[in-house]
């Protein structure tokens, strides 16, 4: 019989979507960090973030490089249960989101399905919007794709910039997180 309780949780993300995750899943569950090789200057922060939680970092190479079916192996001895990624700037492909038995997540701010990609608040603030949000999904073999898991909507006002929705979206996240994870 399998066991039905989430025990290893892999993540990835940036410094500000690693943190913020780790603010709501006990560290004993996380069993690792993932950054993106394309943004090297994030490699210094996540360092110390993994080591101040004793956790093993991993790089993401591209799927081109040489050292990229080394990766799919180390995520593979990590035996995630789960994978749950939080402002993540690379593809993760199919022969990675086949390996936790209980999936993948991503949560991505703002709202899906309106505003897929990159830069998405950015999109927000140039079409005018009122509200926007951030939300919680499976993921897919493409960006931003795969069945809602849950939504939070944070309200935009005339005088905000990226860095106020940012935040607003953050709060937000940590919220959905904080209810939605224990249902794991």
């Amino acid at each position: 019989m399998t066991d039905p309780i989430v025990r290893r949780i892999l993540l990835f993300g940036d410094d500000l979507g690693l943190a913020g995750l780790i603010k709501v899943i006990p560290v004993e569950l996380i069993c690792g960090l993932v950054g993106a090789e394309i943004r090297p200057h994030q490699h210094v922060s996540l360092q110390q973030l993994a080591k101040a939680q004793r956790l093993p970092l991993l790089i993401q190479p591209r799927a081109t490089s040489a050292a990229y079916p080394a990766f799919v192996g180390k995520v593979r001895h990590l035996a995630p249960d789960l994978i749950i990624v939080n402002s993540y700037s690379m593809l993760i492909r199919p022969e990675i989101l086949a390996i936790p038995r209980f999936g993948d997540v991503n949560i991505h701010g703002p709202l899906l399905l309106q505003y897929r990609g990159c830069n998405p608040i950015q999109w927000v603030l140039l079409n005018n919007e009122t509200e926007t949000g951030v939300t919680m999904h499976y993921m897919a073999a493409e960006f931003d794709t795969g069945d809602i898991i849950a939504q939070r909507m944070v309200p935009i006002y005339f005088e905000d910039t990226w860095r106020d929705i940012q935040a607003r979206i953050g709060a937000a996240t940590e919220a959905m997180l904080a209810e939605e994870i224990p249902g794991y």
